[in-house]
């Protein structure tokens, strides 16, 4: 595991998924969401390369179930 990792505080991750801080905390709960990492009793951030994944797992299922080439991509 690399040092240089990207970290980004809930504020970031809002406005990269456009969810609310809600429903990030209760997909994070329900395992479906990168778990933040806890950086002291009051500050939480996200490695930005776990949000991002998320992300593109997000798009990539779009397609999964409409076109099984885009699988192939």
């Amino acid at each position: 595991m690399t040092n240089d990792r990207q970290m980004i505080k809930i504020g970031d991750v809002i406005k990269k998924t456009m969810l609310s801080r809600a429903t990030i905390y209760r997909l994070v709960n329900s395992g479906k969401f990168p778990k933040q990492v806890n950086m002291s009793d009051r500050s939480a951030t996200w490695l930005k390369d776990e949000v991002e994944e998320f992300i593109e797992d997000k798009i990539r299922s779009r397609y999964a179930s409409n076109d099984d080439s885009f699988k192939k991509l």
